[in-house]
């Protein structure tokens, strides 16, 4: 398809994108990888002003941040951070796991290679996996604005609908910080697609930590079964504070995420099949995640 005609910019800096942003107020759309804005733009979704931010430099850091005793607290991974780079990283691969997983999952490789979490989080696909496992992460979004104004917010309060954001017209999201835990982890990811590398039907992203005593956080996030990924916390209370979490558990979790989530109804699978699938990848995640905590 061609694409209609739109003005483009290409700022050096967050200032010149913020001024090119102001004078174009509600017309103008960031884009970074271009992985979901390329192809609406091929459907005939108008966009009059691109403004494509993969020349400021400072928005691709991946780095640690410590707490006052020196200890890792969280990793920031910037805007830019490619799922490829993601997967590499080693702050990343040493302190969440998860989110190493999950970018390396994502569509082939030429989509990892231009693909950004700014991007896919800004967009805010319901089934998109780095939303999931943001969730399941409790990341934290950093957003900029006119002035070098930043705000923080939850990826729960972030995502608002379907590729709907708290992010305004003005603003552009520039970093997500993602908290490091000391205990140990327990996780996985397992999505339901239609082929190798296809968009996730659904998509199940769960985290574990656990103290040497008992599971002290539970957290499973779902993508592809509601208006945006969602937490399944009345089934994370089944688990938080357990000794053990045993098969019967998993199994009830597994149920209950059945009868309170609806995949989207498709012409090529089933509404049975597909809640079936939900509760079976559902069980293989918290299965591994476990596993990886009891050994």
């Amino acid at each position: 398809m061609i694409l209609e005609p739109f003005q483009y910019f290409s700022p050096l800096s967050l200032d010149e994108a913020f001024e090119i942003l102001t004078e174009h107020h509600g017309e103008a759309k960031i884009i970074a990888g271009g992985q979901s804005l390329i192809p609406l733009m091929k459907m005939g979704v108008e966009m009059p002003c691109i403004v494509d931010i993969k020349k400021i430099h400072e928005l691709k850091t991946i780095e640690l941040s410590n707490d006052g005793s020196g200890k890792v607290s969280s990793v920031r991974v910037g805007a830019l951070a490619t799922y490829n780079e993601i997967e590499r990283s080693v702050p990343v691969r040493r302190n969440i796991p998860l989110l190493a997983k999950t970018a390396s999952g994502i569509g082939h490789p030429l989509v990892r290679n231009r693909g950004t979490i700014g991007g896919s989080l800004s967009h805010c696909d319901p089934a998109a996996d780095l939303c999931a496992t943001a969730l399941a992460l409790d990341a934290q979004i950093c957003i900029t604005g006119p002035g070098m104004k930043t705000r923080v917010l939850s990826a729960r309060d972030f995502f608002k609908g379907p590729l709907e954001t708290d992010l305004h017209n003005d603003e552009i999201l520039t970093s997500v910080f993602f908290p490091v835990s000391n205990m140990k982890m327990g996780y996985d990811v397992q999505k339901l697609t239609l082929g190798h590398g296809d968009f996730p039907v659904f998509i199940v992203s769960v985290s574990l930590h656990y103290d040497g005593v008992k599971f002290t956080n539970a957290a499973i996030a779902l993508g592809g079964v509601g208006e945006t990924a969602v937490r399944a916390s009345e089934c994370e209370s089944l688990m938080r504070g357990k000794e053990s979490i045993t098969g019967e558990d998993i199994r009830e979790v597994s149920r209950l995420i059945t009868d309170r989530y609806d995949p989207p109804v498709s012409a090529e699978l089933s509404p049975d099949y597909t809640r079936e699938m939900l509760s079976v990848y559902t069980g293989k995640a918290l299965r591994n995640a476990v596993q990886m905590v009891t050994g």
